[in-house]
């Protein structure tokens, strides 16, 4: 690649700025307009710059170009993995699911979601490995052809992405990744003939703000992500917003280039670190104040900047293959010892969903609200145990709501029935699973909600979620049957 091309500092301004906004967006609780505003582009962004330095590269032999993308993506994939399963191991507190030689497959075959809370952000890696893959053959085709690609993408991503939702961050996104991969290639293929028709350098800026301010306000009424699209319009706000920050960058900043150039290492490390910032600044700052925003644009720096700080000694060691080693040295220990993670540690539902949790809506500080009359909590237990599990919950019952009954199913069976009603004690709601009942290590807990009902429809206020159970917390524990 044209080493001047490839240290285009624009390129590293502008995954300096996405970073950042990954990071914010795996802060910020679901449901708000900034949590919709930067889901709706953020790794859109990537995709579209990998597209544009697709178009410098050198032209190669498929066989030398997948070679040459194995070393770039999937050698650090398994690389990263390895120092996840090392971290977990040595600091044993995510410990939300059992870990297993059929989920360390999954993980191995590029499905980090196969573990919950592993390091999703890993899914990155491999998945832009198949958009270079499609990229080097879709760029061959005229520019009709590769508009077709782009339409053929924005047909199928809807039905797409709704058939292959158990492998949504493997392939699930290629339709849209596509999209902008194949859109940022064109941008700097005809980058000569747009600038001939851009508007004056002295309203560029102007333009960028105006349209970052569309793209915002357009989020407030459609949201989406890379993994699931449910309008086409949201295509049309990562374009919006994209090309806004393109326009605004006018000045160089070290610093944020620098964060641009380390991203990649930044993807595959900082989710790890996430627990420990927000729990140090909640004990340094308990009375801080939430809106929405302020909060997480806070813990995002000092997250980016611990990344950093934990990135640059690496950086400095020369021999990094021996480091590249002896962090998958340690991995593969790591595996062969197996984790020992402690699902009895009681887990909250405020921020991140614990366990591989369904139907619920975004966590708040509290905890979490149920959305709609389903909702359903999977985890495995290392063996056939007598199992008890505690959930501090509480009803929606406003004034408005006399009663509210729930049925509980687990692994399809009928285990219990709560009866909320003002005025009279709450049922008990720990669930007893005994092992000669369901005489399996995975169990699946549905909560059947009967009338969910919204804060609008109660005109309480303008929320709109049909809401159920309000879950707190939930611990397991083991027993011994009387």
């Amino acid at each position: 690649m044209n080493n001047a091309v490839e240290r285009n500092w624009k390129i590293d301004y502008l995954k300096g700025i996405g970073i950042f906004f990954v990071l914010m967006g795996h802060i910020i609780p679901m449901g708000g307009i900034t949590y919709d505003f930067i889901f709706n582009f953020h790794m859109e962004l990537f995709f579209a710059i990998a597209g544009f330095l697709t178009f410098y590269s050198r032209n190669i032999d498929f066989k030398s170009f997948c070679l040459k993308k194995i070393k770039a993506l999937i050698i650090p994939y398994y690389v990263l993995c390895c120092l996840t399963f090392f971290f977990l191991t040595a600091v044993n507190i995510f410990n939300l699911d059992y870990i297993n030689w059929h989920k360390i497959f999954r993980i191995m075959i590029f499905d980090s979601n196969a573990l919950q809370y592993f390091n999703l952000p890993l899914w990155f890696l491999p998945h832009l490995f198949y958009v270079y893959l499609l990229l080097y053959w879709i760029k061959k085709m005229p520019t009709v052809g590769q508009a077709a690609v782009v339409l053929l993408c924005m047909l199928i991503v809807l039905p797409y992405q709704h058939l292959v939702k158990p492998w949504e961050y493997t392939i699930g996104a290629l339709p849209v990744s596509v999209i902008f991969a194949v859109l940022g290639y064109n941008v700097a293929k005809y980058q000569s003939l747009i600038q001939k028709y851009m508007v004056a350098e002295k309203y560029r800026v102007l333009l960028g703000w105006m349209l970052l301010l569309v793209g915002f306000v357009l989020s407030n009424f459609y949201y989406g992500q890379i993994i699931e699209i449910k309008n086409h319009v949201i295509i049309l706000i990562a374009i919006s917003v994209i090309c806004g920050l393109t326009l605004i960058i006018q000045n160089r900043n070290a610093a944020i280039e620098y964060i641009g150039r380390k991203s990649l290492y930044i993807f595959g490390i900082h989710s790890l670190f996430i627990p420990y910032v927000i729990d140090w600044f909640n004990f340094c700052f308990p009375k801080a104040n939430h809106a929405e925003g302020a909060y997480e644009f806070f813990i995002s720096l000092v997250l980016l900047l611990l990344c950093c700080l934990i990135i640059w000694p690496y950086d400095q060691i020369k021999q990094k293959k021996t480091a590249a080693g002896a962090i998958i040295a340690l991995g593969i220990l790591s595996i062969v010892i197996t984790p020992k993670y402690d699902i009895t540690k009681e887990q909250a539902f405020s921020r991140r969903l614990p366990l591989q949790a369904k139907g619920f809506s975004g966590a708040e500080e509290w905890g979490c609200w149920t959305e709609g009359d389903v909702a359903e909590i999977k985890f495995s237990w290392r063996k056939m145990k007598n199992l008890r599990v505690n959930l501090k919950l509480h009803p929606f019952m406003p004034v408005e709501v006399k009663e509210r009954n729930v049925d509980v199913f687990v692994n399809g069976k009928k285990a219990a029935h709560w009866h909320f009603e003002h005025g009279k004690p709450s049922p008990n709601t720990d669930l007893v699973l005994l092992k000669k009942d369901y005489n399996t290590k995975d169990y699946v807990i549905t909560f059947e909600i009967q009338n969910p009902q919204s804060p609008n429809e109660l005109g309480i206020s303008d929320d709109t979620r049909k809401l159920g159970l309000g879950f707190e917390t939930i611990s397991i524990d083991e027993i011994t049957e009387k």
